[in-house]
């Protein structure tokens, strides 16, 4: 026979962010070759698709969606890693000075170092904790802007479920209820859901802005494929591609997939997680998509909305062409 079993493994979970029941859990390729859970006993470093959380930190400090960072070669050297660490962004190619939007659309690695060293190494750490990353997991280093943080892909999802919801914290849950061949009911879940507002929903909604932009024309453009556009999407791709991730949602699901080896090596170097996980996300979606309902995505008070310059990221002048809205949180607005 030529059939052969593949030596990659991947996992899908799908949640609904508003009260936190799994829709759907893949934990492999195939059960009786491997009864390991990748969904849920797996930690696979995250890469790319750590930044939401970092950004999410920055814009809780005061940075603006517009602010400017220069995405340019630097050398670092950082006392906490061995040697001096020379990052790059996944095209070879630098882009000056980028606002921090376009910084997550594209997926800039020099931006998001930047970032995290411009907002402080444990500010991010103790910021990004809401979601479900313990502390002493995360890096002390500037790697942690290329996402050095792991979580299972299942904690993932209840992750990126903040972003979803309005910035509430859920606990996911597999079990409605249990009826036994007689009819009887034996289980069901408490009809109340935990929903503790974790982080303020106005970040959350400029996240979830700017992801929806990523896919629209950013890294995670595939999703156009759906003929929907409410949907936002962040590709994650570690080192080396050992680690390949897509996670995207609206505000009635969250779905993330992970790509990779058991025991971590690379991928291939023209893999990344817009060719391997966002392919089988959209399969998934695709399926179920009369099932999703649309968003109606409405601001939370306390944003404003400002015409601003593309290049510059400030108010646009009157007359002005190349321009852009942009949302600020009330008190970090541009003057």
């Amino acid at each position: 026979s030529l059939i052969q079993n593949p030596e990659v493994q991947g996992s899908l979970v799908a949640m609904d962010p508003q009260s936190g029941a799994i829709k759907a859990l893949v934990g492999g390729y195939d059960f009786f070759l491997s009864k390991f859970d990748r969904s849920t006993q797996s930690f696979p470093l995250l890469g790319s698709n750590f930044k939401p959380f970092l950004y999410a930190a920055a814009l809780s400090e005061g940075v603006k969606a517009s602010s400017l960072i220069n995405d340019a070669p630097i050398v670092f050297e950082d006392k906490s890693l061995e040697e001096k660490w020379r990052p790059r962004n996944a095209s070879g190619r630098f882009f000056g000075p980028t606002r921090l939007r376009e910084g997550l659309v594209h997926s800039r690695n020099l931006v998001s170092i930047r970032l995290l060293r411009d907002v402080g190494i444990e500010k991010v750490r103790d910021y990004v904790q809401i979601f479900g990353f313990p502390k002493e997991t995360l890096q002390p280093d500037l790697s942690l802007a290329l996402g050095t943080a792991s979580l299972s892909p299942l904690k993932n999802a209840t992750a990126f479920s903040l972003f979803a919801n309005g910035g509430k914290k859920v606990e996911e849950y597999f079990i409605e209820k249990i009826i036994d061949r007689f009819g009887e009911l034996i289980y069901k879940k408490e009809d109340k859901i935990k929903r503790v507002q974790a982080i303020d929903p106005r970040i959350s909604f400029i996240i979830k802005d700017m992801l929806k932009d990523a896919a629209k024309r950013g890294t995670a453009k595939k999703i156009k494929e759906l003929g929907r556009d409410d949907f936002s999407g962040k590709t994650g791709t570690t080192n080396e591609a050992e680690s390949t991730w897509f996670t995207g949602f609206n505000s009635s699901l969250v779905a993330t997939v992970w790509v990779g080896f058991d025991q971590p090596k690379s991928l291939g170097s023209r893999e990344f997680g817009s060719t391997t996980a966002l392919p089988i996300w959209l399969d998934f979606v695709k399926s179920n998509l009369d099932n999703i309902p649309k968003d109606i995505n409405l601001p939370p008070d306390g944003l404003v909305s400002i015409r601003i310059d593309k290049k510059t990221g400030l108010r646009s002048e009157p007359g002005s062409k190349n321009t852009v809205f942009e949302f600020y949180l009330e008190e970090f607005s541009l003057k």
